[in-house]
């Protein structure tokens, strides 16, 4: 056995030991939106919403506005939403539309940057 594969071996038992001391929240659902939360200064969540996009009005339809439901707040894997207040509930909401519009950013780039010649 080699250096590079005990120090390998270390990480990943480190990593796993972690993951026992911490272990992590359940991954999102199929149609969710994931992502990091400061709770606090020294907390951070992992939070789940649902994303309706928006609907144009039609002659037989009145649409809708974009919206946004958190479904559920994990420390590290325990749901805690409902001790979480609506202040802190309205602001990750509002953070999670700021990650749908920066993946809108970025795949708008990304299109126009497939449309360059090199």
């Amino acid at each position: 056995m080699n250096a590079q594969q005990i120090l390998a071996d270390h990480r990943q038992a480190n990593a796993d030991a972690v993951r026992l001391i911490y272990p992590s929240a359940p991954s999102a659902g199929r149609n969710q939106i994931e992502f990091q939360f400061c709770l606090t200064d020294d907390i951070e969540v992992a939070v789940h919403c649902d994303y309706e996009p928006g609907e144009r009005m039609t002659r037989d339809d009145p649409g809708c506005d974009e919206s946004i439901t958190v479904c559920a707040v994990y420390l590290y894997d325990t749901d805690i939403y409902e001790l979480c207040t609506a202040k802190q509930i309205e602001a990750m909401g509002d953070k999670c539309m700021e990650v749908i519009q920066e993946q809108r950013d970025e795949a708008d780039i990304d299109r126009y940057e497939s449309t360059l010649e090199y």
